[in-house]
């Protein structure tokens, strides 16, 4: 906690309060310390300016002196906070913050606290001056237009209660208040006709509250009155609910009404009693409904209310009424769906985008309650509809109808209703988040929600969803629809660019479009993918600095969160070098690195993506005995292409349940697609197997997922590898889609010696009596079962503390010849080795 030292200057008036209280309440403040000791004059404070450290100071008064004094300080110091305080309501004025006139000792503190974070900043930056109007102000004690309303409301309410209460029959005897009534006192009651139009008081009290209701416009009783259009009756009802909320004392009067002090809530009853007869009351309150229908209380009039049913305000109106905020954040089921948080920040680059400008013209140019569909990019629209809201002064009203799942008919119009309110008290432009909503949701949505909003809304409502066809289905015609496609490269390298350049920190234009063409990202998804970059590099080493390695990860991870649920990473530790292959394969893995990095150049600049029947994508099979290096090719090839390789794990893929092994497939290509990674299916032949004849539901259910895999990997536009030991088993449909369908063969003689030299690191002891040529000649084994060999001689020779010999190679090769059943080769090698 910053420490702030404060220096408070007076002048010689006689009213000092003022500086005295200032002080006290700085004293007593921890990170406070008041230099001096409590207030100096004029003459004391030159010293202690001159030799004590000072962060502020504080000057009051209106000797001209003090002018001087703050406009010396000002100049001479550049690290001092000056705040001047005058009395005059003619001295020249600086507001602390815009819209604050008066404010309170507690504004003025936590000004102070910031104020002086900035110094060495400009003279206007540290200098503060107010005009101190009204001396209650600095008191807390703030004349705002609600408590201007509610002063008049307090007065109304006392003489209604008042006038009410002289009415009550003087105490009998027989009265015990609270416990018994006597025959008198009833007979007194069902004869009693109260009439607060007729009590002077009252009446006359009415009129003044009407009149600051007129005067005070802006206070939020006058705005919910006004915006809900609530009757004169329904407003004196709504305010007799909220006096127990204004004042203690009309709890215990409401307990005294009742003859029940337990009871401090008025109920209906006492309700309708105190405005007028009950029968009439009750009457005309059940045929307006506008306290029920906006939900203003929390007993709920839907069957009727009940005479001794007590009426409480709605806690989030009363939180709102009351200036705490909560009209969003306070109400549970509202708070379900809104998305109360912002979509972005302030995005500067997208200032003249052409979609943002699209949308701000079209927004201009409708009437209420008309739907304009953003439609094709959820996550681009969510930014430009925000922004555009927000540059011409709007603020929406964010609703993900998903998280209304769940939800009952009674409870979806409730939330309607609810979102309603919010909307015509607040004056927020609803926008509709559905790309993610069910049909059968959004159906409920059209009939219980929908109607709803758009009679609450002064403005156009928007729809944000991936398909406008379905939305207009679902939710009925709109009046416009805006469609665009996700962020292209270039779009998301200058979000890339612009996030950096935020953060300080350099990023080169050449690698911000390498990484918006390996990663889907929106424009915000660009600024999380830096500051989570930014956090990680601190917490490993405490840096500030990125590089593209770490930027690369957090684009990776913001692309596809979700990859690892169906599939795990593998690190790529081999390169394309270390493949042993002939040359026409080997070549044809060259190809896959070539095709991939230049898809963007030859399909997109030279116009060949209309020539390619099957997608822009690179599918691959890589058939061949098990162990000639499938998947290590591969890993060569995400290494090459510095891409994440992940191997799929079928058995996470594949469900007994019908539709979930397509929807996980669909899961696992939609976040490769976005991450730039490159798949791996390994023994493809499980899931890309031949269709059989249909003979029972169970073929039938395998044939339309093997069916769906050809139409996602002809929308995938990444790289996909399946490897399999067994390629007739492959239905020939796929094999069309492969663009590759590499043959791995078992090694001959020259490749095998090449693969027993590669598979002993250079940095491992190895003895001279290593024969590679012999073993290699003499043995038919795969490059799996050879790295196998090598890696059990390399731990048998480092438990006999020797370097790597023939004896050891030969050891564990008979050992993986009798593991893989090939005992006669076995028989041989130990002929002719002894």
């Amino acid at each position: 906690m910053a420490l702030v030292r404060v220096l408070i200057v007076c002048g010689q008036e006689r009213d000092d309060w003022f500086p005295a209280l200032l002080a006290r309440t700085l004293a007593a403040l921890p990170d406070f310390h008041l230099v001096g000791g409590s207030c100096v004059a004029t003459p004391h404070a030159y010293p202690l300016l001159k030799n004590a450290p000072i962060d502020a100071a504080i000057i009051t008064g209106d000797d001209p002196s003090l002018d001087e004094l703050s406009h010396e300080l000002i100049e001479r110091d550049q690290h001092v906070a000056v705040v001047r305080l005058t009395n005059s309501p003619s001295s020249p004025e600086l507001r602390i913050a815009p819209g604050v006139g008066e404010f309170g000792i507690g504004e003025l503190i936590d000004t102070l606290r910031a104020v002086t974070q900035r110094a060495g900043k400009s003279t206007q930056n540290r200098y503060l001056r107010h005009s101190l109007t009204e001396s209650r102000s600095w008191l807390g004690i703030q004349k705002t237009p609600d408590f201007g309303l509610l002063t008049a409301v307090r007065t109304w309410l006392d003489a209604l209660l008042k006038g009410f209460i002289a009415c009550e029959p003087s105490h009998q005897s027989d009265d015990l208040r609270g416990l018994s009534v006597g025959r008198a006192t009833i007979v007194h009651l069902l004869e009693r006709r109260f009439d607060p139009a007729a009590d002077d008081a009252a009446a006359t009290a009415w009129q003044e509250v009407e009149a600051a209701r007129q005067r005070y416009g802006a206070a939020r009783l006058a705005v919910m009155a006004d915006r809900l259009g609530l009757s004169e009756l329904e407003r004196q009802a709504l305010l007799l609910c909220l006096a127990p909320e204004i004042n203690p004392s009309y709890q215990l009067a409401c307990g005294y009404l009742h003859d029940d002090y337990g009871r401090r809530q008025p109920s209906f009853g006492l309700v309708c009693a105190l405005l007028g007869d009950p029968v009439e009351i009750r009457a005309s309150l059940s045929g307006s409904n506008g306290l029920s229908r906006w939900r203003l209380l929390e007993s709920s009039a839907s069957a009727g209310w009940a005479m001794e049913e007590a009426l409480r305000v709605d806690r989030a109106m009363l939180g709102w009424l009351f200036d705490h905020n909560s009209l969003l954040h306070g109400d549970p089921l509202l708070r379900r769906a809104l998305h109360i948080e912002a979509w972005c920040d302030d995005l500067p680059w997208l200032s003249e985008d052409a979609d943002r400008c699209k949308l701000a013209s079209r927004f201009a140019s409708f009437k209420p309650g008309e739907r304009i569909i953003l439609a094709g990019d959820p996550a681009g629209w969510r930014i430009r509809s925000e922004l555009t809201l927000l540059s011409a002064g709007k603020e929406p009203l964010r609703i993900d109808v998903a998280q209304l799942a769940g939800l009952s008919r009674g409870e979806l119009e409730d939330f309607g209703i609810r979102a309603a309110r919010a909307i015509k008290l607040l004056d927020f432009v609803p926008v509709l988040e559905v790309a993610a909503a069910k049909p059968e949701l959004l159906g409920l949505v059209h009939d219980l929600v929908l109607p709803e909003l758009t009679c609450a809304s002064r403005y156009p409502l928007l729809v944000v969803a991936d398909n406008a066809a379905r939305t207009i289905e679902l939710l009925g015609p709109a009046s416009a629809i805006l469609e665009r496609i996700g962020a292209n490269a270039a779009e998301r390298a200058d979000a890339l660019i612009h996030a950096a350049k935020a953060a300080d920190l350099p990023l080169q234009a050449d690698v911000a479009r390498r990484l918006a063409r390996s990663y889907a990202l929106s424009e915000h998804d660009a600024v999380y993918a830096v500051e989570l970059a930014q956090a990680r590099a601190a917490g490993a080493d405490g840096g500030e600095t990125i590089g593209f390695g770490e930027l690369a990860e957090a684009c990776r991870r913001i692309a596809s969160p979700n990859l690892r649920s169906f599939a795990h990473r593998i690190e790529p530790v081999f390169e394309l070098s270390q493949v042993v292959l002939p040359e026409y394969q080997h070549r044809q893995l060259h190809e896959i690195v070539g095709q991939v990095l230049n898809a963007e150049t030859v399909l997109d600049h030279w116009g060949f993506s209309g020539q390619l029947p099957y997608g822009r994508g690179v599918a691959a099979l890589f058939s061949g005995p098990s162990g000639t290096g499938k998947t290590m090719a591969a890993q060569a090839i995400a290494r090459a292409l510095s891409a994440e390789l992940y191997h799929v794990d079928l058995a996470r893929v594949v469900s007994k349940y019908i539709g979930e092994t397509e929807k996980n497939l669909d899961a696992v290509f939609s976040e490769a697609d976005r991450s730039f990674a490159v798949l791996l299916f390994d023994e493809a032949d499980a899931l890309f197997g031949k269709r059989s004849e249909v003979k029972d539901a169970h073929d039938r259910h395998a044939n339309i997922e093997v069916a769906y895999l050809l139409q996602r990997i002809e929308s995938f536009a990444g790289l996909a590898i399946m490897t399999t030991n067994f390629r007739k088993n492959i239905d020939q449909a796929f094999l069309r889609r492969f663009r590759f369908a590499i043959e791995f063969p078992q090694p001959d003689a020259a490749a095998r010696e090449i693969i027993w030299r590669q598979s002993i690191p250079t940095d491992a002891p190895q003895a001279d009596d290593l024969d590679f040529r012999f073993i290699a000649r003499r043995l038919e084994l795969s490059g799996g079962n050879i790295r196998q060999i090598t890696l059990s001689a390399a731990f048998a020779a480092a438990a006999e503390n020797e370097p790597i010999a023939m004896k050891h190679l030969v050891e564990a090769t008979r050992a993986e010849l009798v593991k893989i059943g090939m005992h006669q080769a076995e028989r041989e090698l130990s002929e002719r080795v002894a």
